[in-house]
């Protein structure tokens, strides 16, 4: 996906990537194409800056479940399970907050 705006408050040009496509061209390709549709779209070579960064790690076999919270360490006293349609989608230990660090768990 790639937002284009005006706005003097939103960067010029957003791009959201998808962890399919990371995976699939690794990230020195997919940094390679992105400044290619970016240097298109501006007429000009684009500075790039970083807003989030998200993680992946294959633990095959592992079957998370919303009670499996209780193993993993963390200093927030809040940690929120997500479900959507009573099917369990993640859990996130602590709350996001601008300029913060924050996780989110998904099952696979």
């Amino acid at each position: 996906m790639v937002g284009i705006t005006a706005s003097d408050h939103l960067p010029s040009i957003r791009v959201r990537r998808q962890a399919e496509f990371l995976h699939g061209v690794g990230p020195l390709a997919a940094l390679d194409f992105f400044a290619g549709v970016g240097e298109c779209l501006a007429g000009d070579q684009v500075e790039w800056s970083l807003y989030r960064l998200d993680l992946f790690v294959d633990v095959q076999g592992w079957d998370l479940h919303g009670d499996d919270h209780h193993q993993f360490g963390c200093r927030a006293e809040r940690r929120d399970l997500h479900e959507h349609d009573g099917d369990f989608g993640g859990f996130e230990p602590g709350r996001l907050i601008p300029k913060t660090v924050c996780a989110r768990i998904l099952p696979v």
